[in-house]
């Protein structure tokens, strides 16, 4: 059976990679997630140069 889970969040503090490990740490770490960001926001800067 497969069950989803969705959580979305407006505002949770900059978009950053810190902002980013500390979502996978503190709320996401118990779901297998992909991140989107919507509203012409710039996505989270994980890319690395």
């Amino acid at each position: 059976m497969l069950c989803l889970k969705r959580v979305v969040a407006r505002v949770f503090s900059d978009r950053s990679r810190e902002t980013l490990g500390k979502l996978q740490q503190v709320l996401l770490s118990s779901f297998d997630t992909r991140f989107y960001c919507t509203g012409d926001y710039a996505a989270y800067r994980i890319h690395t140069a």
